[in-house]
C-alpha cells in the first residue's frame, strides 16, 4: 500500500491503521489466545464461575480452563463438563439466590437502622428473617412466614422504600 492511501474504515493513513496492518487490540489478542488453547483439546470453556480443584484459583464463566491429568496419563474432563446439566442449574440458582440476598442484606440492615422502632409490624418478621438467614431464597423466606415469594419481596421492598423516603426527608 502506498503511504498516501487512506483506510476506508478508519480514514487513517494505511501505514498507521491497525486494521490495515493486521494489529489487534488486547481483547482480540486474548480471544485469539483462548481459541488457540481450546483447539488443543485439553482446554474447555467454563460454563459457570468456579474454583480450580488443583490450585484453588477462581475462574469466571467463559474462561478457558485446562482439564487435569489422570493417573493413567490421559485427561479428565473438568467438573463443569461431566456434571449433569440439572446439577449445574441447581448450583447456578443457588449462586443467584446468594447474590440477590447479598444485595438485600445491607439495604434491610440500613432500613431497620433508619426506621428504628417505627418499622410496621407486618414488615418486621420478613426483615428479621432475611438478616437471620441470608442464604434463603425468597420462596423459602416466604414459606417460613406463610407468604408467597412476591409477598416476601414486596414487603422487603416496602421496608427499604419507606426507609429511603424517610432518610431523604431528614437530609
Amino acid at each position: 500500500m502506498a503511504a498516501d492511501t487512506l483506510c476506508a474504515l478508519t480514514e487513517l493513513p494505511a501505514t498507521m491503521c491497525a486494521h490495515c496492518t493486521g494489529k489487534v487490540g488486547p481483547e482480540e489478542e486474548m480471544a485469539r489466545h483462548r481459541r488457540r488453547l481450546l483447539a488443543t483439546g485439553r482446554w474447555f470453556t467454563a460454563r459457570y464461575p468456579g474454583q480450580c480443584q488443583r490450585c484453588g484459583e477462581p475462574y469466571e464463566a467463559g474462561a478457558a480452563i485446562q482439564c487435569a491429568r489422570t493417573s493413567h496419563g490421559g485427561y479428565d474432563i473438568p467438573p463443569n463438563e461431566r456434571v449433569p446439566l440439572v446439577v449445574n442449574f441447581v448450583v447456578a440458582n443457588r449462586a443467584r439466590t446468594s447474590a440477590a440476598a447479598a444485595v438485600w442484606m445491607p439495604r434491610v440492615r440500613q432500613a431497620l437502622r433508619v426506621l428504628g422502632s417505627d418499622v410496621p409490624a407486618h414488615l418486621l418478621p420478613v426483615a428479621r428473617l432475611r438478616l437471620a438467614k441470608p442464604n434463603m431464597s425468597l420462596v423459602q423466606l416466604g414459606a417460613e412466614l406463610g407468604l408467597s415469594k412476591n409477598a416476601a419481596r414486596s414487603r422487603l421492598r416496602s421496608l427499604c422504600d419507606m426507609a429511603e423516603r424517610r432518610d431523604a426527608g431528614t437530609r
